[in-house]
């Protein structure tokens, strides 16, 4: 009987675990990639052109089931592809950070990515005619991703999976700071949007 009991308990133990281990626990996607894009406002003062844009995003949080709820982490370098001479002398190149809330779910070899950012700032590599840095500010951006889960080709490390994935973000500031002048430019957003390539790991 003492025996059935230990056994019972066992199994009870094992399976409990293995429940709470498909229920959830820490787990994370980072990635990077590359793309291309567009920038302008929405007035045509700042007229539009092309781009290309380096990308690192990482979503560390919690899985429950399936899906990923994480905070949104993305670090970008862009850069303008278009002539400074054909947009009336002006380059947008830049880097930044965005930061945000986002959700992702796996279904067997495929991961569908969404998320929001709401923090961050874009600022311009090169100073303005007064010598003045450029710097984009409050953001709003909705990004968008499908990842092909490689696993079942390529695993080299056991609980890491990774994925070719494609991306889409669209983001608008609405504040411009020029120097220590701060401008709200709610009714002229500076837009940024990119649809690009990448690899990524989830944990």
């Amino acid at each position: 009987m003492k025996k059935l009991l230990i056994v019972t308990s066992l199994c009870l133990f094992s399976f409990s675990s293995s429940a709470a281990d498909a229920l959830g626990g820490f787990s994370a996607k980072g990635g990077i990639s590359w793309g291309m894009g567009k920038m302008k406002n929405e007035s045509g003062s700042i007229k539009e052109r092309d781009t290309n844009m380096l990308e690192l995003a990482a979503m560390p949080g919690y899985r429950f089931w399936d899906v990923l709820v994480a905070p949104y982490l993305s670090y970008r370098s862009v850069g303008q592809n278009t002539e400074p001479s054909e947009v009336n002398n002006q380059n947008l190149k830049g880097s930044g950070y965005l930061i945000g809330l986002g959700s992702s779910y796996t279904y067997e070899m495929v991961s569908f990515t969404g998320a929001v950012s709401f923090l961050g700032q874009h600022k311009l590599s090169n100073k303005d005619l007064s010598n003045n840095e450029v710097t984009y500010k409050k953001p709003f951006g909705i990004h968008l991703g499908v990842d092909l889960m490689l696993s079942r080709w390529f695993k080299p490390l056991d609980k890491v999976d990774f994925a070719a994935n494609l991306n889409y973000s669209s983001v608008k500031y609405k504040e411009d700071q020029v120097g220590t002048s701060v401008a709200d430019v709610d009714k002229d957003k500076r837009s940024q949007t990119n649809i690009a390539l990448g690899i990524s790991a989830f944990y």
